[in-house]
């Protein structure tokens, strides 16, 4: 149980650190505020469309490594 909770805090990290860096690369958008409101809260926030676009781009190509 303890090296399971080690990798999935490691790839929390990871996920983390993949937005973080994408956040860092598109300036215009709030990243993180897609996060939450879009993907988290599942609201209809149809001025955070790009930034969802992004965000899920970046995460896909986390993921895919």
């Amino acid at each position: 149980y303890i090296r399971w909770c080690a990798h999935a805090t490691a790839r929390y990290a990871a996920a983390r650190n993949a937005v973080q860096e994408a956040q860092n690369a598109t300036r215009s958008e709030n990243l993180w505020a897609a996060l939450d409101l879009v993907v988290i809260q599942e609201q209809p926030i149809f001025n955070l469309l790009g930034a969802t676009r992004v965000l899920c781009n970046a995460l896909a190509l986390h993921f895919r490594k």
